[in-house]
């Protein structure tokens, strides 16, 4: 049971992230500092929900370093996206969660205990597939089609 619930909350979880930025790509989010702000906000009720709903565990302030870094990473995110266009920012974005990942499981660092896989070359195949996957994709164009122009949401004065 506990299989089946981690693997439909991790599929719930991707296509919830995955789709994160999309109204960004259509909208103009200017700055994106007020789409942050309501992202922010959203979180943080969700976490103090799921606090309550543990009943209140020990907090851990080291935690919030983590916190900060992830929260500077998205305040970067809608600027980099305006920028880079969104494949190419996400791209960015996953290749480098996935590498300090691997790197941080595999040689243990920032504090973890380095846990060496138990198959030596499927472990830097799968490496492999991540670094030659982000070269590729990063050969695509991320020009937007309509020349640039975003969506507006602004009402138009009927005449």
């Amino acid at each position: 049971m506990s299989l089946v619930v981690g693997l439909a909350a991790c599929g719930v979880s991707a296509g919830l992230f995955g789709s994160m930025f999309v109204p960004v790509r259509k909208y103009d989010a200017g700055d994106g500092f007020f789409a942050q702000w309501v992202m922010s906000t959203a979180i943080l009720f969700v976490g103090f929900v799921m606090h309550a709903i543990k009943g209140f565990p020990a907090f851990y302030p080291l935690a919030m370093i983590g916190g900060a870094c992830w929260t500077i990473g998205n305040a970067c995110a809608i600027p980099i996206i305006n920028r880079l266009g969104m494949a190419m920012g996400i791209l960015i974005w996953n290749t480098a969660n996935c590498l300090t990942g691997w790197a941080s499981g595999r040689f243990g660092l920032f504090g973890t205990i380095a846990r060496p896989p138990a198959n030596e070359p499927l472990n830097y195949a799968g490496l492999l597939c991540v670094i030659v996957g982000g070269v590729i994709f990063s050969r695509l164009d991320s020009k937007p089609k309509n020349g640039g122009r975003k969506a507006s949401l602004e009402m138009k004065a009927e005449v």
